[in-house]
């Protein structure tokens, strides 16, 4: 997997919660400590109005999972995010960059201007229906390319691995497909879902550190 840093990056920045599954908040970070103490020096007190303790406690668990599940755990996201996107263009939904691969992370795009740029019928049915299966979507715009930005998260914390992403490839073509009530699908996704239902923990913590997230049955708290 690509280390930016090691790889001649000065800085990196990041949310703290989506992917990572901690706190809501942000992340600089970087190896050099000079550059680490300007930024520091420039972001509290000058732009941030407060510090908050509790919110760096539960970073600090959530950076403490990572140490221990973070390989596995992204592992999971990437090569899910990969076979839902296979599976996708298998069944016809035009994948960016299919032909390379489609992703090395845990996010990839869909060509949208079929639909819109994403925004229009049935793409917009297809997000409220089937998209919440996997994760959160938006819409991107440009004078060459509308994608519509698929992510591998929320799959992973459910619990799906790349075996359930040839159901979950079929909900969404199904979804975007204009001849196909998007009500049906929805009640589909609903039920497809639910078997994902028993608890998942890790060293007697919820799931990411912070919530009790659901996944598959037979996979119970230990």
């Amino acid at each position: 997997m690509p280390q930016p840093l090691a790889d001649g990056a000065h800085l990196m920045t990041m949310s703290t919660y989506k992917s990572l599954g901690g706190p809501p908040g942000g992340l600089v970070v970087t190896n050099d400590a000079e550059l680490a103490q300007r930024i520091d020096a420039i972001a509290y007190p000058g732009l941030t109005a407060n510090f908050d303790a509790a919110r760096t406690a539960a970073l600090a668990v959530t950076m403490l999972d990572w140490k221990v599940a973070g390989p596995a755990d992204a592992h999971t996201m990437t090569t899910t995010a990969s076979r839902l996107a296979a599976e996708l263009t298998a069944l016809g939904i035009p994948v960016f960059a299919s032909e390379k691969g489609a992703t090395r992370s845990h996010q990839f795009a869909i060509l949208a201007h079929r639909w819109d740029g994403g925004s229009g019928p049935p793409a917009g049915c297809a997000r409220r229906t089937c998209w919440p299966a996997a994760s959160a979507c938006r819409s991107t715009r440009s004078t060459t390319t509308r994608t519509v930005c698929a992510s591998a998260r929320q799959v992973a914390r459910l619990g799906m691995t790349d075996n359930d992403m040839p159901a979950l490839a079929a909900l969404i073509a199904r979804g975007l497909d204009p001849d196909v009530d998007p009500s049906a699908v929805g009640a589909e996704v609903t039920a497809w879902r639910n078997q994902f239902s028993a608890r998942i923990c890790r060293r007697g913590w919820p799931r990411r550190g912070r919530r009790v997230w659901k996944t598959r049955a037979s996979r119970p708290c230990s």
